[in-house]
């Protein structure tokens, strides 16, 4: 069950103010921050969609995705956009470590963005030593990567 458990993480997870409040397995509450070019994204996606605040990922009618909507959302609209960016061994989930990584390269903390991520440090550095490995404060820029500059879109 632990796709189950992913798919209903994203789908459950309530979008405000730049912050996500996902379904962790624990159940606890846990507010994850949201790097500034999502957050302009989301921001701008929910004013065109009228969708307005709530579920990140809602359907058409407002509610939560059931495990049908997310297959066929992961299989219409997620491996299409996959594919355009040349993975096409890519799952939704891996776009976790890539905002993890980006959270590492914006010179956060072990326990930062183990805390962001619902790890313990200890598994946080088991999973991104290496990433932490090269980082290098001295290339470091506020706001780390800019995600937007891969779109093509932001400077």
């Amino acid at each position: 069950m632990g796709g189950g458990r992913r798919a209903r993480s994203a789908r459950c997870a309530q979008y405000t103010d730049g912050t996500i409040l996902p379904y962790t397995k624990t159940r606890t509450e846990r507010h994850v921050r949201l790097l500034a070019p999502l957050v302009e994204d989301l921001t701008d996606w929910q004013r065109k969609s009228g969708a307005g605040r709530g579920l990140l990922f809602p359907r058409y009618d407002g509610k939560p995705f059931t495990e049908t909507d997310y297959r066929n959302w992961r299989w219409r609209r997620y491996e299409p956009a996959a594919r355009l960016a040349g993975r096409t061994d890519s799952r939704p989930y891996d776009l976790r470590a890539t905002w993890v990584s980006l959270m590492i390269f914006e010179g956060h903390t072990v326990v930062e963005v183990a805390r962001q991520a619902g790890h313990s440090a200890e598994t946080c550095l088991r999973h991104y030593a290496r990433v932490f490995e090269e980082y290098d404060p001295a290339e470091h820029r506020r706001g780390g990567p800019d995600p937007g500059s891969a779109r093509g879109d932001r400077q």
